[in-house]
């Protein structure tokens, strides 16, 4: 496969790689089994996910008598515990993930023909954008931890539920290791999923790209001819039905995407949609009301916050982007005129392919809504009406 790899595929490996070496996770292995070495080697990154996850839940339960922090404990525990909820859907279906790049590089093959200079420059940057968000936040936040004078308990670098027997000057450091190590593979693991899903997002509409190209340079366009004169007499049956055949593995490819990031991807938009209403007026009461707040900590909440929007936004831009490439393509064959020498076989293939093209591919969330620019408006929406409430209420 690594033979003819289109940079996009090969983004989308290095980056794998990279997961695999944070968190220990052996995601860039593509066997059906994995070596023994790296299954050992996950016992650390679900050891860590435990213990966080059970530091998660016992924060929220103790800040239940508290609306201020149980707001901050939800914005920012929730969303780690979805970063490990990624790391288990991907540890558990890895090889799914890469027999969904070998099949994105076989269509790749088969359409090279059709390719643009230049045609992976957008989708590369947004996955380059994933990839940093998540790791320039942890930053900001770690330095905003270190760069107090507090380093004691209990004030630790994430709001976890700490045993009295532990909370001492003695397990501090052991405790700030763990929580740092525990941040840094749910950050990741969230990136990971965000960059796979804006790179299959990214893949099926250069591909149904290279279908419009395909079809501009078999048909003959009613507007002007001369564009591709001496065209339409090559076009028979086999050229039919090799152009429905591979929209058929586009499509099926796309739906088995779509399927497949499915449920992570509603995870994905509650998390966030959450995280914004409760990050966002934490972030104001950490302004206004100076509560025990360093500077440095109110910087690094309100990074945190931004970069669940950035993700949001970059993600709906790939699925606007998916929707607008299927459309695209069903224009270009609607304002396309069949040569006269299709046969009749090879013109009811062609209507076929109009019928198949009029509902372009999209991802979504369980069916409940699409992923795309329209949607992630009326999601802010939601958040700025609750947050609104929230003030009016004036809940501390």
């Amino acid at each position: 496969m690594s033979r003819g790899m289109s940079p996009h595929l090969r983004l989308l490996r290095a980056l794998l790689l990279l997961v695999s070496a944070l968190t220990l996770t052996g995601l860039h292995v593509p066997h059906e089994r994995t070596p023994r070495g790296w299954r050992a080697a996950r016992l650390v990154p679900l050891a860590l996910s435990a213990l966080s996850v059970v530091g998660n839940i016992g924060d929220i339960v103790s800040s239940i008598g508290n609306a201020f922090m149980l707001m901050f404990s939800l914005s920012m525990n929730v969303n780690n515990v979805q970063g490990y909820a990624m790391m288990l859907f991907l540890m558990y279906h890895r090889r799914r993930v890469h027999q969904f790049l070998q099949r994105i590089w076989e269509l790749d093959q088969m359409t090279v023909g059709c390719q643009r200079k230049g045609e992976y420059r957008g989708v590369s940057i947004l996955t380059i954008l994933l990839a940093v968000i998540p790791f320039f936040c942890l930053f900001i936040w770690m330095v905003g931890f270190f760069s107090t004078s507090g380093l004691a308990p209990p004030n630790y670098i994430i709001n976890w539920y700490i045993p009295p027997q532990l909370n001492n000057r003695n397990w501090f450091g052991i405790i700030t290791v763990v929580q740092v190590l525990s941040g840094l593979i749910s950050n990741t693991c969230q990136m990971s999923f965000d960059v796979l899903l804006v790179g299959f997002a990214g893949a099926v509409a250069l591909l149904q790209e290279r279908l419009a190209t395909y079809c501009q340079k078999y048909l003959t366009l009613s507007s002007d001819a001369d564009l591709v004169s001496g065209v339409s007499g090559r076009f028979n049956d086999e050229d039919a039905t090799h152009l429905t055949t591979l929209y058929s593995s586009v499509r099926d490819l796309a739906d088995d995407l779509t399927s497949f990031c499915s449920l992570p991807t509603l995870l994905l938009h509650t998390t966030v949609a959450a995280g914004m209403l409760f990050g966002s007026y934490v972030s104001i009461l950490m302004v206004s009301t100076k509560s025990g707040s360093s500077t440095a900590k109110v910087i690094g909440f309100a990074s945190y916050t931004l970069s669940m929007v950035l993700r949001l936004v970059l993600v709906s831009w790939a699925g606007s982007w998916l929707i607008e490439r299927g459309e695209q393509l069903q224009q270009t064959l609607a304002r396309l005129r069949w040569p006269a020498s299709a046969s009749p076989a090879a013109r009811f293939q062609l209507q076929q392919l109009m019928e198949q093209t009029r509902q372009p591919p999209a991802f979504h969330g369980w069916g409940l809504f699409t992923v795309q620019k329209t949607n992630m408006v009326a999601l802010f929406s939601f958040v700025l009406t609750y947050f609104v409430i929230l003030l009016q209420m004036q809940v501390r």
